[in-house]
């Protein structure tokens, strides 16, 4: 395209020059509306004054070209009063303000842009029109689509206008139908037979009657490179090192009936999904080879890492089969535990020698190079976050070691902030040259930061309420947490003041305050509190921290019609003063909508008569949370809490202090404080100083800030005279379905929650219940 334009170019000049040369008189721009003349004039290097040069002015079109802001780019000579004047006619390229997709039925709109950021396709707005960035678009739709195994997608592009140079820019999808894999034949296979080897594919199978559960036979390229590599696996391990796999024979049917295409064909005018039946068959390639056996192993060039280390971290025995997947797997051991020493260039050479019998003897050349430090480290994106809050959370001071581990963790331990987001971006880890010295730029995007809520609403609880709070886990930016909150409602009053400075003097060392007074009014009693706490929190390790607190608390509970049980006597300024410690484990990689990680906590409380209050006791709780990986980016979230109080020096767990279950945080599809045991002679719920819950979910990750929970929950509440887990009051369970919204505007997901009862309860109708909330999950 640029050469034909460099002819045409070349003729209009030619035909205008004369025999000798001429001198540019002017240089003039014209069509240029956003883009100014002065900017367009800078880039060309032709000058007024100067002889006329065919070659400069063609390099001129080129410079122009590369500013990627025009769609054509002309050039006139016109003849002036002392010379020629260049004439460099512009047209811009347009704005895209808006992108739209037609005919994407298996994946959805916002699905589809979060696969094409997972690709590094961002769709920018209100941007100029790009023809290379529209190419990288529609392939990458293609690559999305052939994933999920529709291999024959097209994708087609159109502008529609929407005036002064500005369109929309609309993607039309034609899906197809996913191929379906029906046969899969080897060649060249002798040790093993075909049924054994089509096992080891894993991941991919033919075609038969339940294959619509698994999804097993619908054929893509990256499923089947993952199943040629388990087969290379399974050959590995018994010895055949020197398999090899070839390029594989595919032949695809179209099966889809006469009168289904007459359809198809109707459906992709309305741009509707189509169906075909298509038909896959397989020939894969094998050369086996030779099987071999481990013989003696040494290592060369080692200095930090002794002999005896690495013999010790090496698992096959002399003689075995020589398993490549194994010894790759001890490579990479080894190459970690240099990398997490800081030696970044380590390397380590596999030499074999092969022996009668087929035995391989095999030496490894370890080069360790230099040990590396890091010299920089810089942030990009925190606006509002002060660089000492992040710096701080990174285990790295810069001229120290650069141990892989520890910059794993710190990209965790900022993460874990929940107002900076660095998993949108990869970090930028550059070799600084000819030295052994490591720059680092930590890319994230601020959220959350702060937060002011005036508004109402209604919950299972506190009925309609008004509300009014100012919160934020970055106050100023120092990285502290304040949160000032107001609550009024048909049962609930409630005012709160809570502050939290994460470091102390710039020690991991944590403060926290809070005050607080509260209303309440539950089904059968009210309660007012009134009170304050602090606590210190210490970082042990990376992950583990202690903290140890006080608590000072006076509660004041009118009157009951149930008072003929002690448990409801009527109470006034009953002072709780306590001691309360906990011990955290925590790597979860985010505080509020977590993927990966898990979360271990140990906590003890006494209020004792040496602490100088009236409601003497001891409280010990465990709670447990895992994630554990499924399938892509899913996963299975376990979640186990109990809690055991009692009272000393004869003191009762007064009513207000026991134990209930049921609702958003604990069983969910029950109602608020409704799992609890009950009393004989009133017939109404008494608490339990005895509490166990445990959740099980199936999460699915939607989008970014968005994920869908499938949950099974059960717990129960027991008295002092009870065992735990005893038949009279048994473990409730149900089941059910939650959405979980983390919106910029709460720190904190908004949850809405379905729940089924599984068992009954006494006096409550057994059905299903929708829940909202606003709050952690666990």
């Amino acid at each position: 395209m640029l050469k034909i334009r460099n002819l045409v170019i070349f003729l209009v000049v030619f035909c205008s020059l004369t025999v000798r040369a001429e001198v540019i008189e002017k240089i003039k721009v014209v069509g240029n509306v956003r883009i100014s003349t002065q900017s367009i004039l800078f880039r060309i290097h032709s000058e007024e004054g100067q002889e006329l040069d065919l070659d400069t002015i063609s390099q001129d079109i080129k410079r122009l070209w590369d500013l990627k802001v025009f769609s054509d780019i002309k050039v006139d000579v016109e003849d002036g009063k002392n010379g020629k004047i260049v004439i460099f006619a512009v047209k811009e390229r347009p704005i895209v303000k808006d992108y739209e997709f037609l005919g994407n039925h298996a994946v959805g709109p916002n699905a589809l842009l979060d696969k094409l950021k997972e690709k590094g396709v961002v769709l920018r707005k209100n941007s100029q029109l790009d023809y290379e960035e529209i190419a990288r678009i529609k392939k990458a739709i293609i690559d999305i689509y052939k994933e999920k195994g529709y291999q024959y997608t097209k994708v087609e592009h159109a502008y529609t206008s929407v005036g002064n140079n500005i369109i929309n820019l609309t993607f039309t999808i034609y899906e197809g139908s996913k191929v379906h894999v029906y046969k899969i034949d080897f060649e060249g296979n002798k040790v093993y037979s075909d049924r054994k080897l089509k096992k080891k594919l894993k991941k991919l199978k033919e075609h038969w009657m339940f294959s619509w559960i698994s999804a097993t036979d619908i054929y893509s390229e990256k499923k089947y490179n993952e199943a040629i590599e388990n087969l290379k696996k399974f050959y590995w391990k018994h010895g055949y090192k020197d398999i090899y796999v070839g390029e594989p024979k595919i032949e695809v049917k179209d099966f889809t009936s006469e009168k289904q295409k007459k359809k198809n064909k109707e459906r992709l005018k309305e741009h509707k999904k189509i169906k075909q039946d298509l038909r896959m068959y397989i020939t894969i390639p094998i050369h086996e080879g030779k099987q071999y056996f481990i013989g003696r192993v040494s290592f060369v060039g080692n200095k930090v890492l002794p002999d005896t280390y690495l013999v010790k971290k090496w698992e096959l025995e002399e003689g075995k089969p020589y398993n490549l997947d194994k010894i790759n797997e001890f490579v990479k051991d080894i190459s970690e535990t240099y990398n997490n020493f800081g030696y970044l260039q380590f390397t380590m050479e596999k030499i074999t020698k092969i022996r009668d019998g087929n035995i391989v003897d095999l030496t490894f050349k370890i080069n360790e190079g230099k040990r590396f430090v890091l010299h920089r480290l810089e942030f990009k994106g925190n606006d509002v976050t002060r660089d000492k809050v992040l710096r701080r959370e990174f285990l790295i001071p810069e001229g120290s070691v650069f141990r892989i581990d520890a910059f794993k963790n710190s990209m965790l331990k900022i993460n874990q902030l929940g107002f900076f987001d660095i998993t949108q971006h990869e970090p930028h880890i550059k070799l600084v040259p000819g030295e052994n010295k490591v720059n680092v730029v930590v890319e994230g995007e601020e959220s959350g930061v702060n937060e002011l809520n005036f508004g109402g609403g209604y919950s299972e609880f506190s009925g309609f309420f008004l509300q009014g709070s100012y919160s934020t886990r970055n106050f100023l930016g120092r990285g502290e947490q304040l949160s000032v909150s107001a609550t009024t409602g048909a049962r609930i009053t409630y005012y709160n003041i809570m502050f939290t400075e994460p470091w102390i003097f710039d020690y991991p060392h944590s403060f926290t305050v809070n005050i607080f007074n509260s209303e309440s009014e539950y089904y059968n009693f009210s309660r007012k509190a009134s009170g304050f706490s602090f606590s210190f929190g210490f970082r042990l390790t990376t992950f583990l921290t202690y903290s140890i607190g006080y608590k000072y608390e006076l509660v004041d509970v009118p009157g009951s019609s149930l008072q003929q049980n002690s448990i409801f006597k009527p109470i006034s300024n009953r002072l709780t003063s306590s001691i309360f410690q906990a011990l955290t484990y925590n790597t979860l990689n985010h505080p509020f909508m977590p993927t990966e990680g898990q979360k271990y906590s140990l906590s003890f409380e006494y209020a004792g008569w040496q602490l100088g209050g009236d409601n003497f006791k001891y409280t010990i709780g465990l709670k447990a949370l895992k994630l554990i990986p499924a399938y892509k980016k899913s996963f299975f979230d376990v979640n186990i809490t109990a809690y055991y109080q009692k009272g000393l020096e004869g003191n009762v767990i007064p009513y207000y202090d026991r134990y209930f279950i049921g609702g958003t945080n604990t069983v969910r599809g029950y109602d608020y404080r409704r799992i609890a045991p009950v009393d004989p002679d009133t017939n109404q719920l008494i608490g339990g100083t005895k509490m166990f819950v445990a959740n099980l979910e199936y999460v699915i990750p939607v989008e970014n800030r968005f994920q869908f929970a499938v949950f099974y929950d059960m717990g129960g509440v027991w008295t002092e005279d009870m065992g735990w887990f005893s038949n009279e009051y048994s473990l409730k369970r149900s089941w059910g379905f939650e959405a979980r919204f983390n919106l910029p505007v709460f720190q904190m997901p908004m949850r809405v929650i379905y729940g089924f009862p599984l068992d009954e309860i006494p006096g409550v109708e057994k059905k299903g219940n929708i829940e909202f909330t606003i709050g952690t999950i666990f």
